[in-house]
C-alpha cells in the first residue's frame, strides 16, 4: 500500500513540475521576466509620489481614459499608472490599494500617464479625499504606498 501511494505521489509531482516548467518556458519565450518589477511591487508595496488629475471632459487629464476611451467622474476612486506600470493596458481595471498616513483606499486603474516617471501615481479627487488629504494640499505631491489588490 505504501509503495502505491509513493508512486501516485511521484506521478502527481512529476505532472505538476512539468506543467510549471512549461509555464515558465512559455513566459520566457514571450519576454516576460519571472520576477518582474510588477510582481515585486504587488508583493511588498511601492512608495510613489501621488499627483492629482481631473478625469472629466475638459479636465487636465489630457483626454479620455486609455482603458475605455471615456471620461470619468472625479467622485470615483480612479488612478493613472506610468507607462511601465500601465503595461500596454494589461493593468486596466485592476484595483490597487493606496495608503497614506494610516488611511487606505482602493482605486481602479483607468488610464496611462505617458509623461510620468515610474515613481508617480496620478489619482482622482476622490482618492485624495478618501486618504483624508486636506484640500489645501491637493496638487502637492505626497508620498503614498500602493500595491495591486489580489
Amino acid at each position: 500500500m505504501k509503495q502505491s501511494t509513493l508512486i501516485i505521489f511521484l506521478v502527481i509531482f512529476s505532472l505538476l513540475f512539468t506543467l510549471h516548467t512549461a509555464r515558465v518556458n512559455n513566459q520566457s519565450k514571450h519576454g516576460r521576466k519571472l520576477m518582474s518589477k510588477h510582481s515585486i511591487h504587488s508583493a511588498i508595496g511601492v512608495q510613489e509620489n501621488l499627483m492629482i488629475t481631473d478625469y472629466t471632459k475638459g479636465g487636465d487629464s489630457g483626454g479620455p481614459a486609455e482603458c475605455d476611451g471615456k471620461y470619468h467622474s472625479n467622485d470615483k476612486f480612479l488612478v493613472s499608472l506610468p507607462t511601465t506600470w500601465y503595461n500596454d493596458g494589461k493593468n486596466c481595471n485592476k484595483g490597487i490599494n493606496i495608503s497614506y498616513k494610516g488611511m487606505d483606499v482602493i482605486a481602479v486603474v483607468i488610464d496611462e500617464c505617458g509623461g510620468c516617471s515610474d515613481d508617480v501615481l496620478v489619482a482622482s479627487k476622490a482618492v485624495w479625499r478618501g486618504l483624508h488629504v486636506p484640500e489645501s494640499q491637493w496638487g502637492d505631491e505626497i508620498q503614498v504606498i500602493w500595491s495591486y489588490v489580489n
